[in-house]
């Protein structure tokens, strides 16, 4: 492989990780979301990871851009135009959003009621707190699961 495609190949794991990473959050305060900080390209790396050694090989990371790419590619012709882009996120989207109210769905009724509603974000506050002192703040950052950050007070 020469130089310049491995620089074009480096490029584009990095926009697709980077994209997903985005992508991977469900928002501040939603159960099962990453809130779009922290976690979310450490969270696609890990899915790169295909045989599960806990560490993500460049060959895994090219591999996972590929399929990432292909599924992209809507109409399979070879190439990815910003509509297909734009279809894949509004998917994938989607499907974050639905999986995300069918976890607040505790008696699986398809109605989500104020009670399982707030239950589900009660439980990620929680989570939130991961130094567990009862205030969301600079002090959770780091100490969990990349929750917190930018939420809640401020130090001074």
């Amino acid at each position: 492989m020469s130089n310049t495609t491995r620089w074009i190949a480096g490029t584009l794991v990095l926009a697709v990780l980077g994209i997903g990473a985005a992508q991977a959050g469900g928002g501040p305060g939603c159960p099962g979301g990453h809130g779009g900080h922290g976690g979310g390209a450490m969270a696609m790396l890990k899915q790169a990871d295909a045989n599960g050694d806990g560490t993500t090989t460049v060959a895994e990371a090219q591999a996972k851009l590929l399929e990432r790419s292909v599924a992209m590619d809507g109409n399979k012709d070879g190439a990815i135009s910003a509509d297909e882009i734009e279809a894949f996120h509004q998917a994938r989207r989607a499907e974050r959003r639905n999986a995300r109210f069918a976890a607040m769905d505790a008696d699986k009724n398809g109605i989500v009621s104020v009670a399982e509603f707030t239950a589900g974000h009660a439980e990620r506050l929680a989570k939130m707190d991961s130094n567990k002192d009862g205030v969301l703040d600079d002090n959770d950052r780091g100490h969990g699961q990349g929750h917190g950050h930018g939420h809640g007070h401020q130090q001074q």
